[in-house]
């Protein structure tokens, strides 16, 4: 796969994530541990699409 893909697709889905787990804080009315842990997966890649994009 092209890095350039790659990144371009990162970029996306990341902050995707980190939609996703304030609509379901706001679903749930405050956090659960699910939640968490999909806000942490969408951080890993954060200092890698900086060096990236």
């Amino acid at each position: 796969m092209n890095f350039r893909l790659l990144v371009g697709i990162t970029a996306v889905i990341a902050p995707l994530l980190h939609s996703v787990t304030d609509l379901m804080e706001l679903c749930q009315g405050g956090f659960s541990t699910g939640q968490l842990w999909l806000n942490y997966i969408a951080f890993l890649p954060m200092p890698w699409l900086l060096l990236g994009v």
